[in-house]
């Protein structure tokens, strides 16, 4: 009787913790996702903000878009 009890405390033990993993792993995973586009969205607003005043010409803006948009995936 004994180590059925054992068996099943640790089974419980084990789903909890496959649980627990699985459950922080798509928490983290939704974190990075949203601080990666808002990384984007302000990286994007700085360059428009850069190409806008003329510090930077047309073919190094669309350059930047091209490796910021690259970035993002």
């Amino acid at each position: 009787m004994g180590s059925t009890h054992f068996a099943g405390w640790f089974i419980l033990l084990l789903v909890l913790g496959f649980l627990g993993t699985f459950i922080f792993r798509m928490t983290h995973q939704a974190v990075k996702q949203e601080s990666r586009v808002q990384y984007t969205s302000a990286a994007r607003t700085q360059l428009d903000r850069l190409y806008a005043t003329g510090k930077i010409s047309e073919t190094e803006y669309y350059h930047r878009l091209a490796v910021l948009e690259h970035d993002r995936y």
